[in-house]
């Protein structure tokens, strides 16, 4: 069995499909994934959430795993496997569900394969290719920071960078329950920074990556109220980019005249999640304020760990 985690990105989602920075935490809200060898090379895969069951080399519904599933066996050989997968990670809301059980059956079936090794390495590009067949262009930030945890610094095509956070932070997650596509907003943020004149592209995304480290700088000192300032500047230039709606602005503003440090749409926009960084003793006051208005919300530890396996 293979458990991966949810993610948020604190700064610089859709700046770094173009070669800007961001910084991403794994959160406790997991996709869990159980497999069992079996004779011959098929793979059988049930989704409790899809409710389908596949055959994954006859895949319609699941081939961003059959993906995954061909980058492990090209290096370990096809081998047989049942494998069930569930997960409490809400889909289509910004917290990388699909990355998370790519990364949980990718772990959990290599382990299959390989007599119980687990190559982080090898889970997260399986991860990643599962991810080229659902989202078409990501970034790889979602993979990553499923399958490692904590808190990366992540530029696309380099090593990602760990963060240690001086102290835990208390992390406010609303769900709008607007679903959207990722490769619709990224490719309409796209279109808006192909479109802006000159070198301003190169300094929007310049202005991202200073955004970016003070960011780290604050994780790492473990204030919380400075991240909170470079999450409402992170949201404003997201706001510019066309990718938040007025339901998230709505949220947002609601949040900050609550009193949290910060607040900001997280993953692709057009839907999905509100974030925010509260002070510890106010989080759980305002998520049940939050939950009395009508809004799915729910407080969160920052960071929790990356994905795990274990014999059943």
């Amino acid at each position: 069995m293979a458990r991966a985690p949810a993610k948020v990105i604190l700064v610089g989602e859709h700046w770094v499909v173009h070669g800007g920075r961001a910084v991403a935490a794994a959160i406790g809200l997991y996709a869990v994934a159980q497999c069992k060898a079996k004779p011959g090379d098929r793979v059988i895969v049930r989704s409790r959430e899809l409710g389908v069951e596949e055959e994954l080399d006859r895949c319609r519904d699941l081939c961003n795993l059959a993906a995954a599933w061909r980058h492990i066996a090209a290096r370990h050989g096809f081998r047989g496997a049942v494998c069930e997968l569930s997960s409490d990670i809400p889909p289509g809301a910004g917290l990388g569900s699909s990355a998370a059980v790519a990364a949980a059956f990718a772990a959990a079936y290599l382990c299959v394969a390989s007599g119980g090794v687990l190559d982080r390495e090898l889970v997260n590009r399986a991860a990643f290719e599962a991810e080229k067949i659902t989202h078409g262009n990501p970034s790889g930030i979602d993979n990553t920071v499923s399958v490692y945890g904590g808190i990366v610094v992540y530029r696309r095509g380099r090593e990602p960078r760990r963060v240690r956070a001086s102290t835990a932070g208390s992390l406010l997650v609303v769900n709008t329950g607007i679903e959207r596509s990722t490769r619709v907003a990224v490719e309409k943020f796209s279109a808006r920074l192909a479109s802006l004149p000159g070198s301003l592209a190169a300094e929007m995304i310049r202005l991202n990556d200073i955004a970016a480290g003070y960011a780290v700088r604050a994780l790492r000192e473990g204030d919380y109220g400075a991240l909170g300032r470079v999450m409402n500047l992170s949201h404003g230039l997201l706001q510019s980019m066309g990718v938040s709606l007025a339901e998230l602005d709505t949220i947002v503003e609601l949040l900050r005249d609550m009193g949290v440090y910060g607040a900001k749409l997280s993953g692709a926009g057009l839907g999905g999640v509100v974030i925010a960084v509260a002070e510890e003793n106010a989080a759980e006051r305002i998520a049940e304020e939050l939950r009395r208005r009508g809004y799915d919300a729910f407080r969160a530890v920052l960071p929790a760990p990356g994905v795990r396996v274990q014999t059943l």
